[in-house]
Parts: C-alpha cells; structure tokens; sequence
C-alpha cells in the first residue's frame, strides 16, 4: 500500500460525476427499462432532490433510509442526499418491517424513501421509531407515461396502497423544486457519507460508517489502475444487476460508471434473459455478478439465441468462484472471469488484474488504499509465506468503527504496531506473485448467493419463537448456491404442533428471504463448550462428515458434472433398462439428505406395460382437465405423447403429513413437495450420469394415482419420474425443473 494520500484527497463521492456532468453532458449515465437519462438529466434530478430534501427540514449529518431495488430514484436519492451532505443508509427492499424497525431506530433515521409496495411495512414501523418523513415512489415513476400506462394494461407493475398524510411524499414532488447548485461543506476524512447495514454476532445488524474519502480511494484505484487503460472513457457500457445497496455493486456502478462518462445499464430484478438482451442491444462490455448469477447464465436454456459477443470484462464477488464455473463461461464467451474481494467494513479491497487469467480460487491482489496481513487468528502473529491465516485489512482513509456498537467495534479491530486493522473473519493464503486465495471463513457467517448472513441474525429469530429454546445455524456447500441455510433447532419439552413449516413462516415474517433457512432439523440437545457458548463449528463439522459418508453415492453420478450437463428428455426409446442401472438410480435417491426424524422415501417402480398405460392416461386426462377449467393454456404447447414410449416410471411415494420438518424454501416456493425435491433431483443426475434419458413432473391426481398403484393407506404419490434411453439428443433443461417442484397439485 502507498504511503501517499490519494490522487485527490478532497474528493468527495460525487466530485468526479460533477466534473463528468461537465465534460459529458449529453451521454447517457443510466439506461432504466428502455429510458435513457444523460448526464444532465441525471444531474438535475439529483439537485432537484437535494433541494426537496432542504425543504423538508434536512440537513448535513442526518440518515435517510433508502428502501428501494435498482432504479433511478435509487441513484437520484443517492447522489442528491450526498450533495446537501445527508448520509445514505442504503437497505434491501425485500427486507421485513420487523428489519427495517431495528435499523430505522439503530441509525436514528427520520426520513426513508421507499416503494410503494413496502409502504405497509414502513406504516408499521413508524408508529414505533423515530420516522417522520416518509417519500414513496414506484419503479415506473421516472418512465414516460406511456410505458407506465402500457404496464398499467398488461399488469406488469407491481404497486401497494399508499396512505397519504402529512408525513407521506411522492418521490415525483421531490423534483418540483428548483435544482440546488449548492454543495454542502463537507470534510471527506471526517463527515460520513453512507451508513450500511451487516450481520451481528449477537443476533443484531451492524451499522457500518462510511466517510467519503474511504469511499473515493477504492473507487478511483478501480477506475484508474484495476480498469485504467482497459476502460473507454464516455464510450464504455456495464450492465449493473447486483442491487445498489451492496458495497460492490454501489462502488462498481461508481467506478465504471458515473465516474468516467459511461453508460450503466440498471436492472431492477437479475431476470437472465432480460440481462442477456440487455447485453445484446446496448453492446455492454462490463458485467459483474455473484457465482450464483454467472451458473444462471450458462444454464439458461436460451443462451445461444443472443449476441454476446460484446462481454470483455467479467467480474465476481461475493463468494468464490466454482473452478467448473470459470471455466465454462471461458470456453463459450473467451473472456476470464476476474475475481473482487471486499467487506461493508473495508470497501474493495482486492482486485484481479486484467490482462493475464485469474489463477484458480484466488481472489486478487490488494487495491493500492488498502493494507493486508495474513495472521495467527488468536496470536496476531504473521504466518510465514503461503501458510494460512486469518485476513487482516486496514486503509488510512476509513472509519473503524460500528455504529453505536462498541462492543463489536472492539471484537473487529486489533491494533498491530500502532496501525488499527479490521479482522475480516476470512482465512486466505498469498503466493509468491501477491495473489491471494480463500481458504475458508469465519463460521458464523454464511455465504447464499453472494451475501453474507449472519448465522447469529438467523438464530436470534427462531430464539424469539415461543416454542424455540436454542438454535444453530450453519451453511452446508451447495456448487449452485455457495452454502444453503440450515437451522438445527431445540423445542421446549410441552412443545406441540410446531413444526419445520411454521418455523420457517415466523423467520419469512422477520428476515429477509435470502435470510430464511432452506431447512430445518429438530434435536434434543445442541453441542455448548464448558462455558456454555454454542460450538457451531462442531455441527458444520458434522454436517460435513454426513455428506462425506455418502461420497461414494455422489463420485458414482459424477454429480458436479451432472448438475451442469443434464438434459431433459421427451423422446425414448421403449426398451427395458438393466437392474444394475436402476439400482444405482434408486440409491441416488435413497441418498437424498432429510431430518432425523423425517419419514424414508419410498420407490415404486413401474415397468408392466398395462399399468404404464393406466398412468400415461391418468396424466393425459388430468392435462385435459389443467387446460380447460384453470390457467393453464400453456399446456396445450406441449404434447406428452412420448410418454406411451417411457419403458420405466419411478413414483416417490410419503405420507405428506409426516413431512413438515423437511421443509424446503427457495425465492418464495414453499410446501411439501419440496420434501422429496433432493431425491428426485439425485435420481435425474444419476440417470444423467448413466447416459440415460429423464423426466419428471407432478401433473396427475395423488388419489386416482394412489389406486393405479395400490399405494399402502395413509402414504400418497408426490411425484412422477421417467426414465429411459433417449431417442436423439435431449433437449436442454433449465436449472428452474431441478430446483423447484410444481406448488399446484389436485
């Protein structure tokens, strides 16, 4: 790290856009669904606002709460607040009253800006904090009207009641003043321009300061030596799908973006194929994005029908970078995937150089503002070169410190020779070139989809359930995901009736979605040193040991490749399949993970002609019923003829009523077909491996199906699986038919 002050020490975050503004009036700085806003456009909405704000009665030092996805009025809010010298508290919309309460409170916020869809949420919040301004806005309210009346008429716009009073402002009435030209007087050392929010240990968010010249000096190392040369300036378009409220994306956005003249493409949902045509038509060459989001793409089943070919730089953070991942995107784009490392704490912090290709699980090389030590996590002491330890970062330009939270002020920062580091809780090596590789985190914090998740957060939750007198949680490795949320969890003896589906429901109502468990597990007693603290690591341990015990089961279906490579089938060929071939299908499914006291899955397999065709008519009839008395005409597009060619029908067959404690949840879907999902998921990708045809599906009737197969009482089908050798090729199958099961069933 440079000794040096920055290259501009007095830069504020919105210097360099105001000097863009200047020197690129007319270029357009954000594309929003279609809607180009230049440059001035951009910055006199942002004045606009900033006045709006004056008039309210704010001023430099105060929070606003900004509780809004991707979109204009994010950025307007963002630039407007920084120029009058409020400080930005950036938080998820999909965040629950019950988040937005404690951090309304924690950052003494009196003003928040919010969708109209999360309207409710902020009414019942109000009424217990200190909010009195309320600004509200819809993600159509910058377009023109006749794009919102379009969305209007085909009910494509997501909108809430609004109540209106003297605390309620429309985002639109903001920018019906006279734009204020006027900055604020602010020092970039000591006056704060953002506060964000990160998990706690002891269960509560953190609130994280951020001065603007802690800011600055990891956006302009970006700008100038990590992109330097390899960005045009005013020429240059990237695709920003990451939501702004996190660290990356907000400094990303920053660097490529606003701050050298460039086009943002901005989307507020990470739909694929709504990037992939936004790539296309605005030929971006910038794309950043979680691992989660770059196995989206590859796995999108309409990939080859777009001109990509204009991608030339990726980035990925958030988690590391599955090595299949890297180099599957390199094969069909020719272009690496370069790697930055970071934390809400520090800023960016490391950074692959473009020009050569990332090695293997590194995560970069230090931004010049920032100083790294790799140490002993309980001595402090240096390792010696290419061992691993804890990572260690420091910056002169940040604050280190937690907001109103000293005693997790002083569990981060250690003072090593007179200079103050944070502990980043991740343990990392460094090779002979600089580059560091990630070796593992700290075990309360879990990575889903490229966020960090408090594990505490999470278990102070399920503790606030009546029923609830321990919890832990732990992430279990998933490649698709990062790690997937478990929670093992202790009920009170006198407990009844409470199960893995209402659990679920109360932390739904409390966390963010991203937050929520994909499963939950019941025991006796939870592992507690001698002092009483819960060992956590000892039941990620155990988690480990019990995938590992079945190593054997996921080496024989290849299953990193299958999950990749697998392919629906719709046309077979009718010829038996040998026993040893379903025997190993059958173990894949038997293999599949569930609580301790969850029922055993059991297999029906069906190769008697006679009693195939009694099924093949029974999914026939109930497609016929689906497609006229429901929705669902798009049925009628696909024909299933090619099932009367199935030589093979495996139906998992449980008892649905013993089945809430093997709860599944992922973006919204949640009931007990997911219980079975595992298994069905392992027999697909084992047949995969055999070069076997497969599919799968739950349209057909439990009762009448139940009948067919002389299923024992109290049990009943809950899904349908086909197998087979495939006629041809098999088309390919989107990630969506092995991850979620149909939530209808008759």
């Amino acid at each position: 790290m440079s000794s040096n002050p920055p290259k501009s020490s007095q830069e504020l975050t919105f210097t360099r856009f105001d000097r863009i503004c200047g020197k690129y009036p007319d270029n357009t700085a954000v594309v929003y669904l279609g809607e180009r806003f230049s440059y001035t456009r951009l910055l006199d909405l942002s004045e606009r606002f900033a006045a709006g704000l004056k008039a309210m009665g704010l001023k430099k030092g105060d929070r606003i709460l900004v509780y809004i996805a991707n979109c204009p009025q994010w950025v307007i809010t963002w630039l407007g607040a920084q120029m009058i010298g409020v400080v930005v508290v950036p938080v998820s919309y999909i965040y629950t009253s019950f988040e937005i309460r404690y951090m309304i409170k924690d950052s003494g916020a009196e003003t928040i800006v919010c969708l109209d869809t999360n309207f409710g949420y902020v009414q019942e919040a109000m009424a217990a904090t200190g909010l009195k301004r309320i600004i509200v806005t819809n993600l159509v309210d910058m377009l023109p009207p006749w794009k919102r009346w379009l969305g209007v008429l085909f009910d494509r716009i997501p909108h809430g009641k609004v109540v209106g009073n003297k605390h309620v402002a429309s985002f639109k009435s903001m920018l019906k003043h006279e734009p204020r030209k006027q900055r604020a007087d602010i020092d970039p050392l000591k006056d704060l321009s953002y506060l964000l929010y990160t998990g706690g240990t002891t269960g509560f968010p953190k609130g994280v300061p951020g001065n603007h010249l802690g800011m600055t000096s990891y956006v302009n190392d970006v700008t100038d030596d990590v992109a330097g040369k390899h960005l045009k300036e005013g020429d240059d378009v990237y695709v920003a799908i990451n939501p702004l409220f996190h660290i990356m994306a907000l400094g990303f956005f920053m660097s490529i973006g606003l701050n050298k003249g460039n086009t943002t493409i901005l989307m507020p949902q990470p739909q694929v194929d709504a990037i992939l045509e936004c790539v296309q038509r605005y030929k971006a060459r910038w794309f950043l994005g979680v691992p989660a989001l770059y196995r989206m793409v590859l796995e999108n089943d309409r990939l080859h029908r777009y001109d990509l070919q204009s991608i030339s730089y990726c980035y990925c953070g958030g988690d590391v970078l599955p090595g299949e991942v890297y180099k599957r995107w390199k094969e069909h784009f020719g272009v690496p995937i370069y790697q930055v490392y970071g934390s809400t704490e520090v800023g960016h912090v490391c950074y692959s150089r473009i020009g050569a290709d990332p090695k293997p699980g590194t995560i970069g090389r230090p931004l010049d503002s920032r100083q790294c030590l790799i140490v002993d996590p309980v001595t402090l002491d240096p390792v010696a070169p290419g061992e691993s330890g804890e990572l260690l970062v420091t910056s002169p330009y940040t604050v280190k410190q937690y907001w109103n939270k000293p005693d997790e002020t002083e569990k981060m920062c250690v003072e090593i020779d007179g200079t103050v580091y944070c502990r980043m809780g991740d343990y990392v090596t460094q090779d002979e070139d600089g580059d560091f590789t990630y070796v593992e985190r700290s075990v309360d914090i879990i990575k889903h989809k490229g966020y960090r998740i408090s594990a505490s957060e999470v278990e102070a939750a399920l503790q606030d359930h009546s029923t609830v007198i321990g919890a832990c949680v732990v992430g279990v490795a998933d490649a698709r995901v990062g790690e997937r949320i478990k929670a093992i969890v202790v009920l009170k003896e006198d407990a009844r009736g409470v199960g893995g589906a209402e659990l679920i429901q109360w932390c739904k109502e409390r966390l963010a979605s991203y937050k929520v468990p994909s499963y939950i597990e019941f025991r006796d007693m939870l592992p507690k040193s001698k002092v009483g603290k819960l060992l956590r690591r000892e039941v990620r341990d155990e988690e480990h040991r019990r995938i590992a015990k079945h190593k054997g089961i996921q080496d024989e279906m290849d299953i990193l490749t299958a999950i990749q490579d697998r392919r629906s089938c719709r046309r077979f060929l009718d010829e038996p399949l040998n026993d040893e071939n379903m025997q190993t299908i059958l173990r894949a499914g038997a293999w599949a993970p569930s609580p301790l006291n969850a029922q055993p899955w059991q297999f029906i397999v069906v190769t008697d002609k006679v009693i195939r065709e009694k099924i093949v008519n029974e999914v026939k009839r109930c497609r016929k019923w689906a497609i006229e008395t429901s929705e669902w005409k798009w049925l009628e597009k696909y024909s299933i003829d090619f099932l009367e060619t199935v030589p093979v029908f495996v139906i998992v067959v449980g008892d649905p009523k013993k089945t809430g404690v093997d709860m599944f949840m992922e973006d919204g879907y949640m009931g007990y077909q997911h219980s079975c999902a595992a298994a069905v998921q392992n027999m697909l990708l084992a047949a995969h491996s055999l070069e076997l045809g497969s599919l799968w599906f739950t349209l057909f009737d439990k009762a009448e199906l139940a009948k067919i197969l002389s299923v024992t009482p109290g049990k009943k089908p809950l899904a349908l699986v086909c197998f087979g050798k495939p006629d041809g090729d098999p088309v390919p199958a989107g990630r969506k038919s092995l991850e979620k099961i149909v939530t209808w069933m008759r």
